[in-house]
C-alpha cells in the first residue's frame, strides 16, 4: 500500500512526516549537501554530507580549507533555497571546482530523496512525497525542483510552506461561526527564508463533513531576510574572529549547532562545550557564553559580507539584498508583525508561530495581546499556536495534504500567477490572458483554450513569442539620491571615495567607515542609487520562438491549450492547428527554458492596419468653464426670447470651443471633449447644467415640423451640438428625424449632418448617418459629397470606437473612391494643404473597416483604387518634398504604412490637424 511522505527539508531539524509512520526529525546543526569532483559522481547528503572532511573549514587537511571567492564543494541547504528563490526564472547552477557545475535545484532534490531514503520511501510501491517549498519560490524553480526528480517526477507534488502549516492547524482546531474577514497567521522563522503570512477562510461541504481551507493570495512583497543571515551575524556576536576568519567562521555556521540554538532560544549541550576550533591562528575552544542567548534580538540586520565572498566563487548569483523593517532583528519581525495585520480588516481565528528557529517561549517582539490571541502548545481555535515545541506542523500539513488529495477531498484554495501572450488584435497588438490569476482548487488542473488568437506565419517553421508575467507589486525602482543634512565637507569624500571603489559590492566590502555608523548609512545610501542598473531578470517581459515540424505554405491559425496546477511548476502550453491537415496534425510545446528576459522597451512596436480612435485633450484647470458667457447663458429666465437666447447660445458656443492650455502650457487643450466631458469635476458640473439649460428651452425651437428648417431651429441644433456626446437627447433624436426625412441636400442638411457627427453616439445613429452620406454621394448629381459630407463621415469613424458599425462593405469602397478622387485631384493642383489631408484623413478613417472586414484596401490582393491612392500618395511625397515640408513628406509616409497594416500610433491626431479638425 502506498503512503504519503510529508517534507520540510530547509536544512534544519528537517522533518518527514509518513502515513501511519509518526514525524521523523534531523538534530539541531545546518544540513549541507557534498558535491561530487566530477559530474558523473553522486551528492551526498544528510549524515554522509557531515562526516566528509571537504570544505568543512578546518585548516588541515587542505581539501578542508574554504577560501574567498574559491569554488566550494559544500553547499548549506538554506543558502540553496534561498538562491533557488532569488533565481526566480533563472537557471542558477553552483560551481564545485573543475568545470564540475550542478543545477540548484538538483542539489535540493538530492538533499530531499536523501531524507526520503531515511523514511523508507518506495519508488516501487508507488509512495508519494509531498515537498514544502517558499512562499515565493517562482513556477520556473518550482519545475526545476520536479524536473530533478526524473523519472520519479509523478510521485513528487510540491506545496506553499505556510499553506501546509495552515492546513495542520485547521484540521486540528476546527474553527467555526467564521465571518467574511476572518483570517488565519501563519510565522514561519527559518534558515533559508521567513513568512508572515494570512490566509482567508473558506468552508466547503464534501461528503457530509464541512472542511475549513485557507485561501491563499500570491506574496505582493519581496522575500524577507532568511535566517542564515541572522545567524552569520550573530556568530560575530559570539566572537569577533568570525568577522574575517573564513574557516573559523565556516565551522561556526556549518556545523556548530549553538548559534542556530541560541536563535531558536533553545538550550544547548553543555556537555559538548567547548568545541575544538579550527582558525587561521591555530586550534581554539569554541565556547560561547550563555549571554549569546541575549543578544539575539537585538543583533544587527544587514548583509554578511564574509558569507558573501565564500560563495562567490561557487554561484554567479549573489544572494538577494532582502530589504529588512528595522535596524535590528527584533526591530525587524516586530515591524513585519505589524505590517501585516495592518492588511487584514477582519477577526484573526488563530495564527501559528513555527519553524525551526521560531522562539519556545513568547519573544518580546510577538505580544499576544496585541494579538488578541492567548498562547497554546496545542491548535485550538483563537490562540497563538507555539508549534515550534510539537512535531513540524509544515511537514505534517504536506501529509495530509497528500492524504487529502488522494482521497478527493478539499485542501486549499490557491491563486494562480497571470501569465499573458502579446498578440495581433483589433489591428494592434494586444496581451491575451492564457492563465488568468484567479482561484483555483489546491492541486486541481487549470485549463484554458483560446482559438483564433495566433498563427503560424507561412514559410516559417518557428513562431516568435512575447510573455508578460504576473508579477509583485513592489517590483524594484531606481533609489532616490539620498538627501542629507550632513554639512557638505563631510559628505563631499564619502562620495569620493564610493566613486573611487567603483561598485556597490566594493562598497559593502569596505571597511573604511566601520567606526562612523552615519558615514557608511550614508555611503551605502549613496552607492545604491550611483551604482543601479535595472535587473533584467526581474523583468515581467520574455521572448523566444516556438518551433514547428514544418513550414506551412499559407498562414496556419492556431489554438492554444493550456494547463496549470498550483505550486506544480510551469503552465504546459500547446500550439494546435486549427485544421487537422495543418502542419501534418502535430502541436507545438512551448519551451520557457529557451525565453530570455527583456525590457519593456524591448517590445515591438505594434504594426497597426487602423489608426487610433482620437480624443481630445482637455485642460485639467477647473475654472476652464468658469467664464461670463457660459454663466450667463446658464442663468437666462425661461421666459427669454428666442433672439436673446441665441445669442447667448452663440457666446456660450464661443467661450466653450475656445482653445485652453494644455500640460505644456501651449493653447492646444480643448474644455470638452468628445464624449462631452470637461477635464475637472468642476467642469463637468457646468456642462450638465449648459446641456439642462438647452433642454428646457428646445421646446421653443424643435416644436415646427416644416419642411425647411427656420434659422434659429438650425442655429439651436448647431450650437448645442458642440456639447458633442453631452448634447441633450431631445436634440440628438431631433436630428435624427430630420435627417431620416429630409429630402433636400441643402445648406441646412450641410450643417445638420456635422452636428450628427459631433454628438451620435450609438450604432444605429452611426448607420443612418453613413447610410444618407452614401445616398446622397451615390446620386453623382452636383455636388454629391461636399466637404460636410467628407468631414463628418471621418468625424465619426475616429472619434467613435464602433463608429465602423456604420458602414457595410458597399459604403467603404464607395468612401474609398469618392476619397481618391479628392486626393488625386489635389496632387495634380500640386496642392498639398488641407484639402488633400482631408482626404488622407478619410482614408485613415476608413481603415478602421478592416475591424470587420480584413479584405478592405488589402495590400496583398492590390485593388485598383489601392493603387490609385498609393500612386497619388507618393506623388505628394515629391511635392511635399520640393515644398520643403518634412513634416507632411513623413505624414504621407506614415499613411502608406497604415495601407500596408504597418502603421503606428500617433499619427491620426497630425492628420487631423492639417485637415484642419
Amino acid at each position: 500500500m502506498s503512503r504519503i511522505h510529508g517534507v520540510s527539508a530547509f536544512g534544519l531539524m528537517d522533518c518527514a512526516a509518513v502515513t501511519n509512520g509518526g514525524c521523523k526529525m534531523s538534530g539541531f546543526y545546518l544540513a549541507d549537501a557534498v558535491l561530487p569532483q566530477s559530474s558523473l559522481g553522486q551528492i551526498r547528503t544528510g549524515d554522509e554530507a557531515e562526516s566528509e572532511r571537504i570544505h568543512s573549514g578546518l585548516q588541515w587537511p587542505p581539501e578542508a580549507r574554504v577560501l574567498p571567492e574559491k569554488p566550494l564543494r559544500r553547499v548549506p541547504i538554506p543558502v540553496a533555497w534561498s538562491l533557488l528563490v532569488d533565481a526566480g526564472d533563472r537557471t542558477v547552477r553552483w560551481e564545485g571546482g573543475r568545470g564540475n557545475s550542478i543545477p540548484l535545484a538538483s542539489i535540493l532534490a538530492a538533499h530531499v530523496k536523501g531524507l526520503l531514503e531515511e523514511n523508507d520511501f518506495t519508488y516501487s510501491n508507488q509512495d508519494q512525497a509531498v515537498v514544502a517549498i517558499p512562499d515565493h519560490l517562482d513556477e520556473y524553480g518550482q519545475e526545476a525542483l520536479l524536473q530533478a526528480f526524473g523519472s520519479n517526477r509523478s510521485q513528487v507534488s510540491l506545496l506553499w510552506r505556510p499553506v501546509a502549516a495552515a492546513m495542520t492547524w485547521l484540521d486540528a482546531a476546527k474553527p467555526t461561526n467564521l465571518e467574511q474577514d476572518d483570517f488565519l497567521l501563519v510565522i514561519y522563522l527559518g534558515p533559508d527564508g521567513m513568512d508572515f503570512t494570512t490566509f482567508g477562510l473558506r468552508e466547503e461541504k464534501c461528503n457530509g463533513r464541512t472542511y475549513v481551507l485557507p485561501v491563499r493570495n500570491r506574496p505582493s512583497r519581496a522575500p524577507l531576510p532568511p535566517g542564515w543571515e541572522w545567524a552569520c551575524a550573530l556568530s560575530a556576536e559570539a566572537d569577533p574572529l568570525c568577522r574575517d576568519d573564513y574557516g573559523a567562521f565556516w565551522q561556526t555556521f556549518t556545523t556548530f549547532p549553538e548559534v542556530w540554538a541560541a536563535i531558536a532560544g533553545a538550550p544547548w549541550d553543555n556537555e559538548d562545550l567547548p568545541r575544538p576550533w579550527s582558525t587561521s591562528q591555530g586550534w581554539r575552544l569554541w565556547d560561547p557564553a550563555p549571554v549569546l542567548n541575549e543578544k539575539v534580538l537585538d543583533c544587527g540586520q544587514g548583509q554578511s559580507a564574509i558569507l558573501r565572498k565564500l560563495l562567490k566563487g561557487s554561484c554567479k548569483l549573489t544572494p538577494a539584498d532582502r530589504k529588512s523593517s528595522g535596524e535590528t532583528w527584533g526591530e525587524h519581525l516586530k515591524a513585519e508583525l505589524k505590517a501585516t495585520l495592518a492588511t487584514q480588516p477582519g477577526r484573526l481565528r488563530g495564527a501559528i508561530l513555527c519553524g525551526p528557529i521560531a522562539p519556545r517561549q513568547i519573544p518580546r517582539w510577538l505580544n499576544p495581546e496585541e494579538l488578541g490571541l492567548l498562547p497554546d502548545t496545542e491548535p485550538r481555535p483563537d490562540t497563538l499556536w507555539m508549534a515550534s515545541a510539537c512535531d513540524d506542523p509544515v511537514a505534517l500539513g504536506a501529509r495530509l495534504y497528500g492524504e487529502r488529495l488522494a482521497a478527493g477531498l478539499p485542501t486549499y484554495l490557491d491563486t494562480l500567477p497571470g501569465l499573458a501572450l502579446l498578440t495581433q488584435r483589433q489591428g494592434g497588438l494586444d496581451w491575451v490572458d492564457i492563465v488568468e490569476s484567479s482561484e483555483c482548487p489546491g492541486g486541481q488542473p487549470y485549463t484554458r483554450n483560446i482559438p483564433d488568437r495566433f498563427f503560424l506565419p507561412k514559410k516559417s517553421s518557428s513562431m516568435l513569442v512575447y510573455l508578460k508575467k504576473e508579477m509583485r507589486s513592489n517590483e524594484e525602482k531606481k533609489p532616490e539620491k539620498p538627501v542629507s543634512s550632513y554639512r557638505p565637507e563631510f559628505i563631499s569624500p564619502i562620495e569620493s571615495r564610493v566613486k573611487s571603489l567603483g561598485s556597490l559590492e566594493e562598497v559593502l566590502n569596505s571597511q573604511a567607515w566601520d567606526l562612523n555608523y552615519s558615514a557608511r548609512n550614508y555611503a551605502l545610501s549613496y552607492a545604491e542609487w550611483l551604482f543601479w542598473k535595472p535587473d533584467l531578470s526581474k523583468s515581467p517581459f520574455r521572448h523566444g520562438s516556438v518551433e514547428f515540424p514544418s513550414s506551412p505554405s499559407k498562414d496556419v491559425p492556431l489554438t492554444i491549450n493550456v494547463e496549470m496546477r498550483p505550486a506544480s511548476g510551469l503552465a504546459r502550453v500547446e500550439f494546435v492547428p486549427e485544421k487537422e491537415n495543418a502542419l501534418k496534425g502535430r502541436s507545438a510545446a512551448f519551451d520557457f527554458s529557451r525565453m530570455a528576459p527583456l525590457a519593456e522597451e524591448e517590445l515591438p512596436e505594434p504594426q497597426l492596419r487602423w489608426p487610433e480612435t482620437l480624443h481630445f485633450e482637455t485642460t485639467l484647470d477647473p475654472k476652464a468653464l468658469d467664464d461670463r458667457r457660459i454663466r450667463d447663458f446658464i442663468q437666462l429666465p425661461q421666459n427669454v426670447i428666442d433672439k436673446i437666447f441665441i445669442r447667448h447660445l452663440e457666446s456660450m458656443k464661443a467661450a466653450i470651443c475656445a482653445p485652453a492650455q494644455d500640460s505644456h502650457r501651449k493653447f492646444s487643450a480643448k474644455r470638452i471633449d468628445e464624449n462631452g466631458n470637461a477635464g475637472s469635476p468642476q467642469g463637468c458640473a457646468i456642462v450638465s447644467q449648459i446641456a439642462d439649460r438647452i433642454e428646457q428651452q428646445s421646446q421653443h425651437f424643435l416644436a415646427s415640423k416644416q419642411i425647411f428648417m427656420e434659422d434659429n431651429t438650425r442655429i439651436f441644433i448647431v450650437r448645442s451640438s458642440w456639447l458633442w456626446a453631452a448634447t441633450p437627447q431631445v436634440v440628438t433624436g431631433y436630428i435624427e428625424e430630420f435627417i431620416s426625412n429630409h429630402k433636400y441636400h441643402d445648406a441646412t442638411w450641410n450643417h445638420i449632418i456635422e452636428s450628427a457627427s459631433r454628438c451620435f453616439t450609438k450604432e444605429t445613429q452611426f448607420k443612418l448617418l453613413c447610410k444618407i452620406i452614401h445616398k446622397r454621394s451615390s446620386t453623382g448629381r452636383g455636388n454629391s459629397f461636399p466637404i460636410q459630407s467628407m468631414r463628418s463621415l471621418s468625424r465619426i469613424l475616429v472619434i467613435r470606437e464602433q463608429g465602423w458599425r456604420g458602414l457595410d462593405s458597399d459604403m467603404a469602397r464607395h468612401f474609398a473612391d469618392r476619397a481618391a478622387d479628392i486626393i488625386c485631384d489635389e496632387v495634380k493642383s500640386n496642392n498639398i494643404k488641407q484639402k488633400f489631408f482631408q482626404g488622407v484623413f478619410l482614408i485613415l478613417a476608413l481603415l478602421r473597416f478592416r475591424a470587420t472586414d480584413p479584405s478592405f484596401l488589402d495590400p496583398v490582393n492590390q485593388s485598383s483604387v489601392f493603387r490609385q491612392i498609393e500612386d497619388c500618395f507618393r506623388e505628394g511625397i515629391e511635392i511635399a518634398r520640393r515644398q520643403g515640408n518634412a513634416e507632411k513628406v513623413q505624414l504621407i509616409k506614415k499613411t502608406i504604412d497604415f495601407m500596408y497594416s504597418k502603421g503606428c500610433k500617433g499619427i491620426i491626431s497630425q492628420v487631423a490637424s492639417q485637415a484642419g479638425e
